[in-house]
């Protein structure tokens, strides 16, 4: 194995989001003028009207919903310190790295900083990457109103900021088997003409030595990474083989991994992105893919579902082994949506499909059949099922706990295509939690 680095090392001079900036009220709304500052300021907000949105209740001891969310984007390590000293309720004060709200890794966490002091503080070492910070409410009143929010960034240790050398396509770098490189994203850009869905990218190229299934992965990513793999001869007329988001739900959410089968000679251009702006270092690895079958979208993905704003109805979700041996490298997902008629009666929705390796970072199209004129009981018999096509459902994985379901009803009478946020309706487990 060769392990090597693709950047030298060198000062940095900080570029900061403006002192006075903002909460938000939804983690996914976090935006630069929502970033901290990494030098040292007070800011001041209201979280009267936050509201919990679907997986923040109980992503740690410290999330209650009634929260303002910051980024942090980090070029070295610091030593982050942080408090709510001042503020006007019981607070909390939450420090968490990953890529989406149920799959937050707490780095580092308080309710009363003493028995007599309901202000919330956190210490910290924060390395290179993308981290958040929640102010949110106590438990066990749920608090919100005014607070004072005073934080501080101590650096501890060198910056990273020379643009990588393969920051565009036509100098990727090298990649071979069992190479473990280095790839550091805060000053890598876009170029003109590269394919859409990735930002502050990087690109290597590798040829393979035989026909099989190979395996390029990220690890220990301290930023959201998202890996496309294409072939072609120019960055603008690429030609997408496989590409995934967020595939190993460890540590954050933070990691990503692509499976291609690979034809001896064919050179293949594998390209690390960052999602949205988030940044920081990351491990490649290109290994041989020794287990048969896509081992990423598989029962941990299954469930039931539901949105809690609309009780009543749920989603049934079994994904398994195809059973079609001529499928062995396939999974076989089936859908069911337990809702309502347009006249009110209870219907079930519901529909396989077979999926691949690309399934977990795409959408998951689904022909969706509605079953009527069969009798209970005694009296069922299979001739009397009738299935009429109902439309398609088109599901997305956010992780393994949260999904957005985009539906698209053909039949007359059902209305319009919309979108329902899910989440997982039972928490998995002890030893059973997200991949």
């Amino acid at each position: 194995m060769r392990i090597y680095s693709t950047l030298l090392i060198a000062a940095l001079t900080i570029v900061a989001a403006p002192a006075n900036a903002q909460g938000t009220d939804r983690f996914g709304q976090v935006t630069a003028a929502s970033t901290l500052q990494l030098g040292q300021a007070t800011i001041t907000g209201d979280t009267t009207n936050a509201t919990a949105q679907l997986g923040e209740i109980g992503v740690s001891p410290f999330a209650t919903g009634k929260s303002h969310w910051f980024r942090i984007n980090t070029d070295r390590p610091y030593r982050f310190t942080a408090n709510t000293a001042g503020s006007q309720f019981d607070t909390t004060l939450a420090v968490y790295r990953g890529a989406n709200l149920s799959e937050l890794a707490l780095l580092a966490g308080n309710d009363d900083r003493s028995q007599s002091d309901l202000s919330s503080a956190v210490e910290v070492t924060l390395g290179h990457g993308t981290f958040y910070v929640a102010i949110d409410g106590a438990r066990n009143n749920s608090g919100s109103g005014n607070y004072t929010f005073n934080y501080s960034f101590t650096p501890t240790g060198i910056p990273l900021a020379i643009a990588p050398p393969n920051d565009n396509f036509a100098s990727a770098a090298a990649l071979a088997v069992g190479d473990v490189v280095f790839l550091n994203s805060p000053v890598a850009t876009l170029e003109n003409g590269e394919p859409a869905g990735a930002a502050r990218t990087a690109w290597y190229r590798f040829t393979a030595p035989a026909t099989q299934r190979y395996t390029v992965r990220t690890v220990n990513a301290a930023f959201d990474s998202i890996i496309h793999v294409y072939t072609g001869t120019a960055v603008n007329s690429l030609t997408l083989v496989e590409s995934l988001d967020d595939l190993d739900f460890l540590n954050g959410n933070l990691d990503s991994e692509v499976t291609i089968n690979a034809t001896a000679g064919t050179t293949y251009w594998v390209r690390i992105g960052t999602v949205s702006d988030t940044r920081g270092t990351t491990m490649v690895t290109l290994v041989p893919a020794k287990a048969q079958g896509y081992l990423g979208l598989d029962a941990t993905f299954g469930g039931t579902w539901w949105n809690p704003n609309r009780a009543g109805e749920g989603i049934l979700i079994e994904v398994a082994k195809h059973p079609d041996p001529d499928l062995i490298d396939r999974s076989l997902l089936f859908f069911a949506w337990f809702t309502y008629d347009p006249n009110g009666n209870p219907v079930y929705l519901s529909g396989p499909v077979t999926v691949t390796a690309s399934s977990v970072g795409q959408q998951l199209e689904i022909p969706v059949t509605i079953t009527r004129g069969a009798r209970f009981g005694a009296a069922f018999r299979s001739q009397d099922v009738a299935f009429t096509n109902w439309g398609t459902v088109r599901l997305r994985y956010l992780n393994c706990n949260e999904l957005t379901l985009n539906y698209a009803p053909s039949l007359p009478g059902w209305g319009n295509a919309g979108t329902i946020d899910l989440t997982r309706t039972f928490n998995r487990g002890v030893g059973a939690s997200c991949p």
